[in-house]
């Protein structure tokens, strides 16, 4: 299969990944999508996440181990699909020049767009849960104790101070945006290798169909 896909090089990011013509016939949509290369990368990214999570499954008798793992682990399986579609530019031999268009990650157009975006998605899971605890606060769903934290001090137990409690909970909030920023490099990883590479490999077959296919190959 690798040698397949090494028999030819384009030069361009359209030789690719052509753009889709209305005037195309089904016969020709399926030809344009690049099979050799799509099932490489369905392979890779699939493999390579499986074999990151075989120490889960062989430790499942373990429950410290299990515990560990599950924390680590899935954030490391969403590095897969950037490798996957690594493999692929490195086997179709991508001019580096294409490397950016090719996942997915230029042109940034339109450029205001994309940045506005990207800061609302930034901001808006934070909005969200703190907007999702004062609706519940409101609708008498859950009881905030926002001066003594009677709830986080049953949660630790009551083995920490009472003092502690105001700054500990100050600093599980403030740590809301720095989960945010760390999370964004394997949520990166992952949706360079689905939405980057995998989507624009299967738009030939038109808008509707490559978006249901690649969240069916995604939910596998």
């Amino acid at each position: 299969m690798l040698l397949i896909l090494s028999e030819h090089m384009p030069d361009t990011f359209d030789d690719f990944f052509p753009r889709t013509s209305t005037v195309m016939d089904r016969g020709d949509r399926l030809r344009r999508v690049p099979w050799a290369a799509l099932v490489t990368f369905v392979a890779v990214s699939f493999g390579l996440a499986w074999l990151v999570s075989m120490p889960l499954w062989l430790a499942s008798g373990d429950s410290q181990a299990s515990a560990l793992f599950n924390r680590i682990l899935p954030v490391v399986t969403m590095f897969t699909p950037l490798i996957a579609a690594a493999v692929v530019v490195f086997v179709m031999k991508v001019p580096r020049r294409e490397w950016a268009r090719f996942l997915g990650l230029w042109p940034l157009r339109p450029a205001k767009r994309v940045v506005w975006f990207a800061v609302i998605m930034t901001v808006a899971p934070m909005v969200l849960v703190f907007a999702c605890i004062a609706i519940s606060a409101l609708f008498g769903w859950i009881h905030l104790d926002l001066v003594h934290f009677s709830g986080f001090q049953e949660t630790l137990d009551a083995r920490i101070e009472e003092s502690m409690l105001r700054p500990i909970a100050l600093a599980s909030v403030a740590v809301i945006p720095l989960a945010s920023v760390f999370n964004a490099l394997p949520a990166f990883a992952e949706e360079a290798g689905w939405r980057g590479w995998l989507l624009p490999a299967l738009r030939p077959l038109g808008t509707w169909p490559a978006l249901l296919l690649s969240g069916a190959i995604w939910g596998l």
